[in-house]
């Protein structure tokens, strides 16, 4: 009987894309905004984003 090493799923490559993805975020957020985890920036973004949908027109 042959088992799916984890290398050959199709999890393990989505987990390792997004660990690369985060890796080059944090790069880029770090060359902007020293000392700021890409979770803080998404937070950051997500509360701008919702203060310009509650201005009145």
């Amino acid at each position: 009987m042959k088992f799916n090493t984890p290398t050959t799923t199709v999890l393990y490559y989505i987990e390792e894309s997004i660990k690369a993805y985060r890796k080059l975020s944090q790069h880029n957020i770090s060359q902007i905004v020293p000392n700021i985890t890409v979770d803080q920036a998404l937070i950051l973004l997500l509360l701008e984003s919702n203060d310009k949908e509650r201005l009145p027109k």
